[in-house]
C-alpha cells in the first residue's frame, strides 16, 4: 500500500565459489604382453585413467618362476607413466643352455602417492625354455649310435682280418663349448689295432687306463665330419664281433655311447 512497482522490480548479485574442484585420482592396472621363448623380453603396459596430467611415478616389484630374468631384473622396480596415460615395461631374459621347465614373470603394482590401485594390479608373461633335453643315446644299428650331441657310423660292418674300417663322426648342432669324444676298443681287437686320421685330426689323450683316441669338435669346426680310421685288424679264429666303445664329453655333461659292432672275419 503506498507505493507502486518499477520496471526494475528484480536485482541479482553473483556468488563466486572459492573452493579447488576435486581432484580426480588417477587408477593405475598392468596388462601383460604375449608369451615368450628365454631370451626375449618380457612386455607388460602400465596404464592410469584418467591419464595423470604430470607425468606419474608408479612403484612395482618384478618376480619370476624359474630361473630366467637377467641379473637385476628381479625386485622392486619402478616406471613412470607419462600424460598420454600408459607405458611400456620390460624385463629381459636370459638365453641359457640349460634344458628347464617353462616358467614366468610377473610383476605386481604397489601403492604409491598420487594414485590408486586398479584391480588389475598383477600380470604374469610365460616363458618357454628352448633348449633340448639330455637324451639317452639310441642305437640305430649295428655299424651307428647316435646321441643329441653326435653322430657316429661305420663305414662297414663286417670286414676281413687285417683289413680296415672308417668311422664318420659329425656333430648334431652347434655346441656351446668344446665337445671331445673319447674312444677305445675291446681287449680281443686292441693289440693289432691302430688308430689313424684321414684329416689329421686324431688327438690322444691321457688317462688312468693309457692313451685312448679322440676327436674334438668346436663352436667354429663343428659342421665338418671328422673321421677315424681302424687298421690292422685281425681275430685269432674264426669270426669275431669286435666293439668301439666312447664316450661324449660336453658342456651338457659326459656320457657313454652304446658300442659300436662289427664283425671280422679271419
Amino acid at each position: 500500500s503506498g507505493y507502486t512497482l518499477g520496471s526494475a522490480r528484480t536485482a541479482s548479485v553473483s556468488v563466486a565459489d572459492n573452493d579447488l574442484p576435486p581432484v580426480v585420482v588417477p587408477v593405475v592396472s598392468v596388462v601383460a604382453g604375449s608369451g615368450v621363448v628365454e631370451g626375449s623380453a618380457a612386455s607388460f603396459t602400465v596404464s592410469a585413467s584418467p591419464a595423470p596430467s604430470t607425468p606419474l611415478p608408479v612403484s612395482l616389484s618384478v618376480s619370476q618362476q624359474g630361473v630366467f630374468v637377467a641379473s637385476g631384473g628381479v625386485g622392486s622396480k619402478s616406471v613412470t607413466v607419462p600424460t598420454s596415460g600408459s607405458v611400456t615395461f620390460s624385463v629381459a631374459t636370459v638365453n641359457d643352455s640349460v634344458d628347464e621347465p617353462a616358467g614366468s614373470v610377473s610383476v605386481v603394482l604397489s601403492s604409491g602417492s598420487g594414485y590408486t590401485l586398479g584391480s588389475a594390479r598383477t600380470a604374469s608373461v610365460s616363458v618357454a625354455d628352448n633348449d633340448d633335453p639330455p637324451q639317452t643315446p639310441s642305437q640305430k644299428n649295428p655299424g651307428s649310435v647316435q646321441t643329441d650331441t653326435v653322430e657316429i657310423s661305420l663305414s662297414n660292418v663286417e670286414v676281413s682280418a687285417g683289413g680296415t674300417v672308417e668311422l664318420t663322426v659329425k656333430l648334431r648342432k652347434r655346441p656351446v663349448g668344446r665337445v671331445m669324444i673319447l674312444f677305445n676298443t675291446d681287449k680281443d681287437v686292441k693289440n693289432s689295432l691302430k688308430l689313424s686320421s684321414p684329416d689329421d685330426q686324431i688327438r690322444y689323450f691321457r688317462t688312468a687306463r693309457g692313451f685312448p683316441t679322440g676327436l674334438t669338435f668346436t663352436a667354429f669346426d663343428w659342421q665338418r665330419p671328422k673321421r677315424l680310421v681302424l687298421h690292422g685288424i685281425s681275430a685269432a679264429s674264426g669270426t669275431l664281433v669286435a666293439r668301439v666303445q666312447g664316450t661324449v664329453s660336453s658342456t651338457l655333461g659326459r656320457y657313454e655311447f652304446p658300442d659300436i659292432q662289427f664283425k671280422v672275419k679271419s
